[in-house]
């Protein structure tokens, strides 16, 4: 008689228990909805950027490549993209959305999906050219080419340190036709 009360306690038990499994994964599934966070990596590739400078239209570009990658478990949305060159004394350059177009595969980047495996991304930044640029880049010192995607809720960066004499920059900003300089070893700086 003990028996039977205590195999029907265990198997009243296990039924109770059992109950609880489909609202454990359905609780767990909108944990994972509510809280999921994407987890974004930029790597810069070589080779560098293309620094282009076209005397007639007034414009410094930079073309450059890096990989995205989301490790996490939800999509993000680049909202803004954007960058800057600065030097050892401060900004030289800013670039904001409307200066930058960058694009995955010719399709203009606009977000990551979760889990997605590193892309190749390329972007074309371009900036109206002064005067006041070309003295800023003439300064003593290396440069810091940075890439700034803005996601719903964080930024991601990608840097590309530029290591180049004044004479680099003098030569390439004295140029009477457009012309290019490719930057074969880009540290990146994060």
């Amino acid at each position: 008689m003990l028996w039977t009360r205590t195999r029907k306690a265990v198997t009243a038990l296990a039924i109770f228990v059992a109950s609880f499994v489909p609202f454990v994964g359905y609780y767990l599934g909108l944990w994972d909805r509510w809280f999921a966070k994407p987890e974004l990596s930029l790597t810069a590739l070589e080779p560098g950027p293309v620094i282009e400078f076209d005397p007639k239209g007034k414009t410094l570009s930079f073309d450059l490549s890096f990989t995205i990658e989301n490790s996490g478990k939800a999509s993000e949305t680049i909202t803004a993209i954007g960058g800057a060159v600065d030097g050892s004394g401060g900004p030289l350059i800013h670039f904001s959305s409307a200066d930058a177009d960058c694009s995955v595969n010719g399709v203009r980047l606009v977000g990551v999906a979760p889990n997605a495996p590193p892309e190749s991304v390329r972007c074309r930044m371009t900036q109206a050219f002064t005067n006041a640029t070309a003295g800023k880049l003439t300064s003593p010192g290396p440069v810091t080419l940075t890439v700034t995607l803005r996601g719903r809720n964080k930024s991601y960066e990608v840097r590309y340190c530029i290591s180049r004499t004044d004479d680099f920059w003098a030569d390439l900003l004295a140029s009477r036709t457009k012309a290019s300089r490719t930057i074969l070893n880009p540290r990146d700086c994060s």
